[in-house]
């Protein structure tokens, strides 16, 4: 197997207490090959964070851009 033809991703999972006092899942997810890495607190975030990387990943090199954070947790 080609290094382009799979995509390895690391998870990372903590808890956080916010403001409210209420707890929290927070991650970061890294994408090993590129070194690049995303922060989320749900599910649906992180899979904003890796889909560009993991449909249709583009054969023969180089990878689309898994942005930092996803876009519904900016700002």
């Amino acid at each position: 197997m080609e290094p382009t033809d799979y995509r390895s991703f690391l998870v990372r999972l903590w808890r956080e207490v916010g403001a409210d006092g209420l707890e929290q899942w927070c991650g970061e997810v890294e994408h090993i090959q590129s070194g690049r890495t995303g922060r989320f607190t749900s599910f649906e975030a992180l899979m904003t964070l890796l889909r560009p990387s993991a449909v249709h990943p583009p054969l023969g090199g180089g990878d689309q851009a898994m942005p930092q954070q996803a876009p519904e947790e900016a700002a």
